[in-house]
C-alpha cells in the first residue's frame, strides 16, 4: 500500500450540503426499479443485475486495456480502523470515463474533522492528510436518486447500498464484488489487474465473453430477454462482472433457455458486436 501527503490548507475548509444528486444524466439501468435478470451458466439458470453499457480503456493499437479504477475515500480518524461518514467519489455516470469499480483509499484525519465535514474529493486533497491507496477494490454502480434495488432470489448473495457524496451531493452506490466492508454478503471479490501510476499501484478491470441472442425482426434485430450465456461464474479464472458482447444469431422460434451453455451456441452463429461493446452485468446468484 503507496502513502501519500499533501500541504495543508489555511484556516476552515469544509464542505456545504447540497442535498440529493439529481437523476437527470443516468442510465435508464441505473433508474427506477432495478431488478435481476436471467442467464445462464452452463446448464443453469442464473441471476444478473444490467447496469448497461460500461466504457473500457484502450492501449495505443485501439485495443481494450480493461475498465477503469476510480478512487473512493474513506475518512479513518487516526489511531482507528472503522471510518467514520460517507464515502467520498468524484465520477457518477453522467461524468466522462465513468465506471463503477473503485479502490478504496482510506484518509487518516484527526479530531477537529467531523463525519460530513469533507464532502468532495476537491476538498479533501486541499487538506494535508495522509491517503493510503489499499489492494481493495469494489464494484459499487452508482444509482440514480430514487432507485430501488430488488435482491437477487439466491439467498446468499445480499448487496449493501452504500450512501456517498459526490462533489458536496449525496448519492448511493450498490456494493456488489469486494462490497463485504460495507455488509454484502456472498460475492467474492473483484477481478483486477495491477498496473503502476507513478509511486502508486492502481488497478483495471479485465472483461469475460457474453453471448446475448437475438432475433430479426422485420429488418432490426433485437435481443431475446433473459437469455445471455456466459461460460465463467464467480469463482472461475476469468470471470469478470464485465461482458464483451458477441450477438448470437437465432431464428424467430427461439425460445428462451434455448442455448442454457457456451456449449450449445453452433460457433457460425456467433458475431462479436460492432463495434465492440462491454456491459456490467455481474452475476449475483444461481451459479455455483
Amino acid at each position: 500500500m503507496a502513502l501519500l501527503g499533501l500541504q495543508a490548507c489555511v484556516g476552515e475548509d469544509v464542505d456545504h450540503d447540497e442535498g440529493a444528486l439529481s437523476a437527470e444524466g443516468f442510465p435508464e439501468e441505473l433508474q427506477g426499479t432495478i431488478e435481476p435478470v436471467q442467464g445462464f451458466y452452463r446448464g443453469r439458470a442464473i441471476a444478473l443485475y444490467d447496469f448497461g453499457t460500461i466504457e473500457p480503456l484502450r492501449n495505443p493499437a485501439d485495443e481494450f486495456a480493461g475498465v477503469r479504477v476510480h478512487p473512493m475515500y474513506l475518512l479513518v480518524p487516526r489511531d482507528e480502523l472503522r471510518p467514520i461518514g460517507r464515502p467520498i467519489v468524484d465520477v457518477i455516470p453522467p461524468s466522462p470515463g465513468y465506471s463503477p469499480f473503485f479502490q478504496i483509499v482510506r484518509v487518516e484525519v484527526d479530531g477537529s474533522v467531523g463525519a460530513d465535514d469533507l464532502k468532495s474529493q476537491a476538498t479533501m486533497l486541499r487538506r494535508s492528510h495522509r491517503r493510503t491507496y489499499t489492494s481493495a477494490i469494489v464494484h459499487c454502480p452508482v444509482l440514480a436518486e430514487g432507485a430501488e434495488v430488488v435482491p437477487p432470489p439466491a439467498g446468499d448473495v445480499a448487496p449493501a447500498v452504500v450512501d456517498l457524496w459526490w462533489r458536496g451531493w449525496r448519492t448511493r452506490c450498490l456494493a456488489l464484488e469486494g462490497g463485504e466492508p460495507f455488509g454484502s454478503v456472498g460475492l467474492g471479490p473483484v477481478p483486477a489487474d495491477e498496473v503502476a501510476v507513478g509511486d502508486r499501484t492502481t488497478y483495471t478491470v479485465p472483461a469475460q465473453d457474453v453471448y446475448l441472442p437475438e432475433v430479426r425482426i422485420f429488418d432490426e434485430e433485437v435481443a431475446v430477454p433473459d437469455s445471455a450465456v456466459v461460460d465463467r461464474a464467480p469463482g472461475d479464472a476469468g470471470y469478470s462482472p464485465v461482458g464483451r458482447v458477441s450477438e448470437v444469431k437465432v431464428s424467430a422460434t427461439y425460445v428462451v433457455g434455448g442455448f442454457d451453455e457456451l456449449t450449445d451456441i453452433d460457433p457460425t452463429l456467433i458475431e462479436p458486436r460492432v463495434p465492440e461493446e462491454f456491459v456490467d452485468l455481474p452475476n449475483v446468484g444461481g451459479a455455483p
